[in-house]
């Protein structure tokens, strides 16, 4: 029963972080939408499609890799699950930047089919290397799940929805960079 009662505590600490981090955007939505007009809010929506699109490029199953050879690691101890953690780390920085710059190299095409060559790349090596730091940052907390501490990993989820929503209302508002800046 108690393991029980742990997992449905668990479930309630994992699931209410990740409500109250995706509720941050929810709540932005007023403001996103009073800062930018139909137009520029459906560049940037199909722009997070499209790097949503690389960001399963981007996976390459490696956060299921990860968890499976986490917990088959853990009869070899701590360390062998480091060197585990940091060899996935490495593999995603270093195929995550070949994709993204593969992808970057696609922009022109993508920018003439989607948006009639309206676009700078740079639009496109933005949501890319973006796509990128949110894997890399998503392994980073799953670290967390893996080791059975919902705290840090709603702590670090929420900082991460909370400083997001903060640097795209610095760089849209105070900086008025756009699109961009989203």
């Amino acid at each position: 029963m108690s393991r029980l009662r742990q997992l449905g505590r668990d479930s309630l600490v994992y699931g209410g972080g990740a409500v109250f981090a995706k509720g941050i955007g929810f709540f932005l939505l007023p403001i996103y939408t009073r800062i930018f007009s139909p137009a520029d809010y459906g560049v940037i929506e199909l722009l997070s499609v499209i790097a949503s699109f690389v960001s399963a490029l981007l996976v390459m199953g490696m956060d299921s890799a990860q968890s499976f050879y986490f917990f088959e690691q853990k009869a070899a101890g701590e360390p062998a699950q480091a060197r585990l953690v940091g060899a996935i780390l490495q593999w995603r920085l270093t195929w995550g930047a070949a994709i993204v710059v593969a992808a970057t190299g696609v922009a022109p095409l993508l920018n003439a089919f989607f948006f009639e060559g309206r676009l700078d790349w740079t639009y496109f090596a933005a949501a890319f290397a973006g796509a990128l730091l949110l894997q890399l940052m998503s392994q980073s907390v799953e670290i967390f799940r893996l080791l059975y501490r919902p705290w840090p990993f709603v702590l670090v989820t929420l900082a991460q929805a909370v400083g997001t929503a903060g640097l795209v209302l610095l760089f849209v508002v105070r900086f008025d960079r756009g699109i961009l800046g989203y």
